[in-house]
């Protein structure tokens, strides 16, 4: 892709909504799952394909899942957002200015047009470190990280919720309207994938 496409693409800011529109629709099925599993209780889950799990362990492993996905959609959402308000640019050099490239979501919500409260401030925090820490790694980048946060987590309804809310309050007009209702274009996504016919168990 040459740097005149390239910048077309990451300056139009429909395309970072409808990934942040996609990640959510994600998201809500892995939060409604994971609500599922925590009603539950310590209901035995089946294993599948030699992979047992424990109720508690599948719960939390959903709710890290869902919690990664409310936070990549937050992130494009604000990254649409902060495009559309020429926060991020590209100059001339093709360099991109502006971009918060270590999923700081903090950082980025400063930058807009959201105030949130001090409770919100807190539970985007906590959301921050899931998704640059808890919901794909062990442990944290540094001692200090991992001492702030070690047992702080917020139920991954709540991050839904509060993502969603701030979304909303984020974008309006058009882009506010191809969050809520895709326009049917899939144009965002690269390359469809071809799925293949024969069956997983035939495959390994």
């Amino acid at each position: 892709m040459d740097q005149e496409l390239f910048n077309q693409y990451f300056l139009d800011a429909k395309r970072w909504i409808k990934k942040s529109r996609e990640l959510m629709i994600s998201a809500h099925y892995l939060v409604s799952i994971s609500r599922d599993m925590y009603l539950a209780g310590n209901e035995q889950c089946r294993p599948s394909n030699g992979l047992e799990r424990h109720p508690f362990e599948a719960w939390a492993s959903l709710g890290h899942s869902a919690a990664l996905l409310v936070g990549l959609a937050l992130e494009n959402a604000l990254k649409g957002h902060l495009v559309e308000k020429g926060h991020i640019t590209i100059n001339e050099s093709g360099k991109i200015t502006g971009l918060d490239g270590s999923h700081n979501l903090s950082s980025m919500l400063q930058q807009s047009n959201y105030n949130p409260t001090c409770q919100e401030i807190e539970s985007i925090n906590l959301l921050t470190f899931q998704l640059q820490s808890l919901s794909k790694y062990h442990i944290a980048k540094n001692p200090k990280k991992q001492a702030d946060f070690t047992g702080r987590v917020d139920n991954p309804s709540n991050y839904y919720e509060l993502a969603t809310k701030i979304i909303l309050q984020l974008i309006d007009g058009e882009l506010r309207e191809l969050y809520l209702n895709s326009d049917g274009s899939f144009e965002h996504i690269p390359r469809l994938p071809e799925f293949s016919e024969t069956p997983l168990s035939e495959r390994l």
